[in-house]
């Protein structure tokens, strides 16, 4: 099933197992969109200031834990820059309790705090669920 979606997607863990299970769930669902991945954290934040804004991409789904350079830094960069900051963000983490996720999602504006240990279906579901809010938040932004 194609979701329409043809932005772009950024996958950031420094585990090599959980990047190929979020990629296999993002090519599970045939969206048409591109898929980066990165194993640091640094490595992402020095691609996206390269990039033009044009060049940004959609969504962005990011481990919280992280060596080096930490998913909550990630974050914490992407939010300060005007340029960058509307960039939908998913979290994908072990480490978050309940309370943590609704401070992520309330006071940051994290799109979903996704748990690592999902099954693939799941994951699946939740990659199609993200690509549906960015299809339906890009059309809105287009001009009637």
């Amino acid at each position: 099933m194609n979701m329409g979606l043809t932005g772009r997607i950024w996958l950031a863990d420094d585990n090599k197992e959980d990047r190929e299970l979020l990629r296999t769930a993002f090519e599970r669902i045939e969206a048409e969109n591109e898929l980066l991945l990165f194993s640091k954290g640094g490595d992402l934040i020095d691609f996206l200031d390269a990039q033009e804004p044009e060049d940004y991409p959609s969504l962005i789904v990011l481990d919280l834990q992280m060596n080096g350079l930490g998913g909550a830094e990630v974050f914490r960069r992407i939010k300060d820059n005007p340029f960058t900051a509307k960039i939908a963000i998913v979290i994908f983490t072990s480490s978050a309790d309940s309370d943590i996720k609704q401070m992520l999602k309330d006071k940051y504006g994290v799109y979903m705090v996704l748990e690592k240990g999902e099954d693939l279906n799941r994951l699946t579901e939740q990659a199609r669920f993200f690509c549906e809010l960015i299809a339906a938040e890009n059309s809105s932004d287009m001009p009637t």
